[in-house]
């Protein structure tokens, strides 16, 4: 009976969350010249999505009650929204990081499921973002060259404000390893110059999400 709830919340929040938030944030960040692609990515997008939440709910639901499930949805909703639209459109809006690092900061507060304290999901946001942007900067000074976009570093704020600040090298070693795995595989095979952009958001997300599968075991 109790599965049956969960499964029946899940579905129902599910459907309102693409009805209401997925959709009309990804047609706001999409231009009209985007249209064939956005039809594309939209059908890869919510099978992925729905993959996400059915392996949320199967492994939140036999060590926690429903509202960490909840949080942990959301958490993963917001990560899939920016991965879209920075692999499409190489940027990641502040109306969706911002509202979503604020929503960390609450499910730390409301339900403690995800980083280890308060102090650690503040901490995390703090050192997340401002490591980040010191080691932008300081590439920028020495060559010239923006290394990562604000959306980026905005992202791994974000992800510290939810795991916490022991999450952080486990997330920027995943990201940064198979982002330059792909980065090297793609430029290879596609012959582009290796100036050429490549979205590292979707590695921070994928990265997040890992460690939020097996947070309790790291």
């Amino acid at each position: 009976m109790m599965t049956s709830l969960i499964v029946a919340s899940i579905t129902g929040l599910l459907a309102y969350f693409y009805r209401t938030l997925a959709m009309p944030a990804m047609t706001y960040a999409y231009n009209v010249e985007h249209k064939m692609s956005l039809s594309r990515g939209i059908t890869l997008f919510e099978i992925v999505s729905i993959l996400c939440s059915m392996t949320l709910v199967w492994y939140f639901s036999i060590k926690q009650s429903i509202l960490p499930i909840i949080w942990a949805l959301i958490f993963t909703w917001g990560l899939l929204m920016l991965s879209y639209i920075d692999c499409y459109y190489l940027m990641i809006p502040n109306f969706i990081t911002g509202p979503l690092w604020l929503l960390g900061i609450l499910a730390n507060i409301t339900s403690g499921c995800f980083a280890s304290s308060m102090q650690s999901a503040l901490l995390g946001s703090y050192i997340a973002y401002s490591s980040l942007w010191l080691i932008t900067t300081a590439y920028w000074l020495l060559t010239r060259r923006i290394g990562l976009g604000g959306g980026d570093i905005k992202l791994f704020g974000v992800l510290g404000a939810w795991l916490g600040i022991e999450a952080l090298p486990f997330v920027l070693w995943i990201a940064s390893s198979t982002g330059l795995c792909s980065a090297i595989t793609w430029l290879l095979l596609s012959k582009k110059d290796y100036h050429t952009p490549i979205p590292f958001g979707p590695f921070l997300a994928v990265a997040g999400f890992i460690y939020l599968l097996g947070y309790k075991t790291l």
